[in-house]
């Protein structure tokens, strides 16, 4: 019987701003960026955005590279954690890269030539580090050179 049928939400994904709408007029949120949700919404101000975005819908913006966001909802990304990056735009996973043994990056850090070289070890940021010979060393990060001990001195590691 027409009208004894009880009113249908619209699926995870969609709303609906059309009051005693007679036909399924869900729409999706704005785009893949955002859900709304179980059940849908009557506002796109309810959607909301998926993990690895931040913001509020309809504005949900990429986390960029170096942040993650691993919950769906208008959260802030967060920063990969020192030692580690990431490449990746978008990333809904804490599991950032780490740096090469040897190295360390600073919080967010979104490129692998941003992990230094630790002091003691030689190397090109981002690449491999290895320990300064015998008889030399150095006191900062980064890609400089070991330095010879002077005469008089020596280091064994």
């Amino acid at each position: 019987v027409n009208g004894s049928a009880a009113c249908t939400l619209c699926s995870a994904g969609k709303y609906n701003p059309v009051v005693a709408a007679a036909l399924d007029m869900c729409t999706n949120c704005t785009s893949a960026t955002a859900w709304s949700l179980p059940g849908g919404t009557s506002d796109e101000l309810h959607c909301m955005c998926n993990a690895g975005y931040t913001g509020l819908s309809p504005s949900c913006l990429a986390c960029p590279p170096g942040k993650f966001k691993g919950e769906i909802g208008p959260g802030d990304c967060r920063n990969c954690p020192a030692g580690k990056f990431s490449q990746i735009r978008g990333k809904t996973s804490g599991k950032c890269t780490d740096c090469t043994t040897g190295s360390w990056s600073q919080i967010g850090s979104a490129q692998p030539t941003l992990c230094l070289c630790n002091a003691g070890f030689i190397g090109v940021n981002g690449g491999p580090c290895a320990a300064c010979p015998a008889g030399t060393w150095k006191s900062t990060t980064g890609d400089f050179n070991c330095t010879r001990c002077v005469a008089g001195k020596y280091s064994t590691t």
